[in-house]
């Protein structure tokens, strides 16, 4: 066993401490000196530790315990100020000092105290892994001066959270800012990643239900749900928002909703709008009630007054408004026809990236261009019909002409007949063909003659407008009538005649009614 040497001041009454310890110690009992002056403790002769006149414990060798449940409990005060280990004895620009090490053959693993700037930091090797700014409250990994609350450098994942929460509005990662100066936007969170070709993704988000879930309560200059800016070189593409669903049954590549306003837009786009699908809208029956037919489209589409026109790009420019000879309704011409279509719009304020206004809110009158389908489709169906009441019109009427056409014909081939025989027969003028009766006829008709007594062999008959023989009835008498029956003949124009030994010699017109 080491011999240890107590150094102390004797006095006349002084007592010794045994090796193998003292029977008559009391209470009052101590190990030390009454003078001031420090004690010090040796083995093998050399000085081990010593207690300074002050009270303090200086150690001339790394504190080691035997085992490694073994530690050190320093006894409880009241006192917030008392430290239970002081790094130094004074001064604020002492050198850089490990803490807590590793072990002797790894001095520099382990806690290090930076006085010059009032850090800590975690080193490996010598090399900073972590540092905790006090002095300006900022913690860094991966530097050792950060910039930030919390700043962290690295290659690869620089930092992943996670957690396991029962409650559904826990949250593995919280931030919170409160910072609003002179009307000027904060950033909570700002993140911004870069790459040697240009891919880089400054956030990337997993999730089995919402990859970015994103609230907004607007205060007096409005909100932003979610917000895209995208600034390119001018040589390539940028998507503000860029939204991609695949390989499910419902696939939404970019869903909004909006309601309870004076003004609702899901999606509001200043500048073109284009797509290379097909747009669909609601429709279906089981959607709607109070269907009703449209009447009178015509008339309401001939109240509408087409125009031409520019945008008055220089005066709204932030608006995106399209460029160049346009063509279109004005809305407050349409208002005046169709009420319904012309509707109260609001072009948003505009703001910069410091979210400080740059332009007021514009309010003008939007027109449903694309419910003037239906009117145009209905007019299309009501000049159709007029046009089809003509074209019957029209057919009649080419009939009829036609039918007088044939009826002259045959008449004056007729009277030719007549007159050609009447010049070589002198009886022709005892010949008598009367109108027949009833005129038009319906179903029968009576025609009366009479014909000179040297006449052998006389017939009336009866062709249409195109000279087909329709009734041949032989005379029997010289003076009578006959009864001619309208069977088998359509409602029309007809000639009938009075032929005599194979010679026409007098035609009259009929009408057939049916």
């Amino acid at each position: 066993m080491a011999e240890c040497l107590l150094c102390f001041c004797l006095n006349t009454n002084a007592q010794y401490w045994n090796l193998t310890g003292n029977a008559d110690a009391t209470s009052t009992s101590f190990l030390g000196t009454t003078v001031r002056q420090p004690l010090t403790i040796k083995t093998s002769g050399v000085v081990r530790a010593t207690f300074n006149a002050g009270g303090g414990l200086i150690l001339a060798t790394p504190m080691k315990f035997s085992a490694q449940t073994q530690g050190i409990t320093f006894s409880a005060t009241t006192s917030t100020n008392v430290p239970m280990i002081q790094m130094f004895a004074s001064g604020t620009t002492n050198a850089d000092r490990m803490v807590i090490a590793h072990s002797a053959a790894f001095p520099t693993w382990g806690l290090q105290y930076q006085d010059n700037g009032d850090k800590f930091n975690f080193l490996n090797a010598g090399a900073n892994v972590m540092t905790v700014d006090l002095a300006n409250k900022r913690v860094g990994i991966g530097t050792s001066s950060p910039s930030y609350p919390l700043h962290v450098t690295g290659s690869g994942t620089t930092a992943y959270v996670t957690s396991s929460f029962l409650n559904p509005d826990g949250y593995a990662m919280y931030v919170y800012y409160d910072g609003i100066i002179n009307n000027f936007g904060s950033r909570a969170l700002f993140a911004k990643a870069r790459s040697g070709n240009n891919t880089a993704t400054a956030i990337y988000t997993e999730s089995d239900f919402i990859g970015v879930d994103a609230h907004t309560t607007a205060g007096s200059s409005g909100g932003y749900g979610l917000s895209g800016v995208a600034t390119g070189n001018g040589s390539t593409f940028s998507y503000g928002v860029y939204g991609r669903a695949n390989n499910d049954y419902l696939n939404y590549g970019v869903y909004g909703t909006a309601s309870g306003g004076t003004y609702n837009y899901a999606v509001y786009a200043a500048g073109t709008l284009a797509y290379t699908g097909s747009l669909t809208h609601v429709s279906d029956e089981k959607l709607k009630e109070n269907i009703q037919p449209l009447t009178k489209a015509i008339e309401k589409i001939m109240m509408l007054k087409p125009k031409t026109y520019n945008f008055k790009n220089n005066d709204y420019s932030f608006m995106n408004l399209p460029r160049g000879k346009q063509f279109g309704l004005v809305s407050q011409d349409v208002q005046k026809v169709f009420p319904e279509l012309v509707s109260q719009q609001s072009f948003p304020p505009q703001y910069d990236m410091n979210h400080k206004k740059i332009h007021d809110a514009v309010e003008y009158l939007g027109l449903n261009s694309e419910d003037l389908i239906p009117v145009i489709i209905a007019a299309m169906q009501e000049q159709q019909q007029q046009i089809n009441q003509k074209d019957e019109q029209l057919q009649s009427l080419q009939k009829q002409l036609d039918d007088l056409k044939n009826q002259v014909l045959v008449l004056s081939q007729s009277k030719s007949l007549a007159l050609t025989n009447q010049s070589v027969n002198p009886a022709r003028n005892n010949i008598y063909l009367d109108q027949n009766t009833p005129n038009p006829a319906k179903n029968n008709t009576i025609i009366s003659y009479r014909l000179p007594a040297a006449v052998q062999h006389a017939a009336i008959a009866v062709y249409d407008v195109n000279g087909k023989q329709m009734k041949y009835v032989s005379l029997t008498n010289n003076n009578g009538n006959i009864t001619v029956s309208t069977a088998g003949m359509s409602a029309g124009s007809y000639v009938y005649s009075l032929v005599v030994n194979n010679n026409i010699i007098e035609s009259r017109s009929m009408q057939v009614s049916k």
